[in-house]
């Protein structure tokens, strides 16, 4: 999903998103939304970068709102790929894994087990 695609599913509501760069500033998507994106930019897209939502976050929080539908898995799997192809580039794969909320989660209930 493109930036322009995502932008016209929430403005369609109403909403008036602004955007930076390659995504929206969060505060304009309003509440709840604000939250439900910060879940899913921690948890399920493994993405350290909060001052700005991507098409891929918007396309999440859209699928929770039904607005759209998409394939989970094979977009579960493409953000997993992305993480990997992150991790094999970079020097520190400590401080990449540490922005991944999920990968905190599964290693802190492993040592806890």
């Amino acid at each position: 999903m493109r930036l322009r695609d995502a932008i016209t599913i929430f403005e369609d509501e109403g909403q008036n998103l602004t955007v930076k760069g390659k995504g929206v500033l969060p505060a304009t998507l309003g509440e709840p939304s604000v939250e439900l994106v910060r879940i899913i930019q921690s948890y399920i897209t493994c993405d350290g970068r909060k001052d700005v939502v991507r098409p891929h976050h918007l396309k999440i929080l859209a699928m929770l709102k039904q607005k759209c539908v998409v394939n989970l898995p094979a977009f579960l799997n493409f953000l997993l790929h992305d993480v990997a192809q992150s991790m094999r580039k970079s020097c520190h794969v400590e401080s990449v894994v540490s922005h991944h909320g999920l990968i905190q989660l599964i290693v802190s209930y492993s040592h806890a087990q």
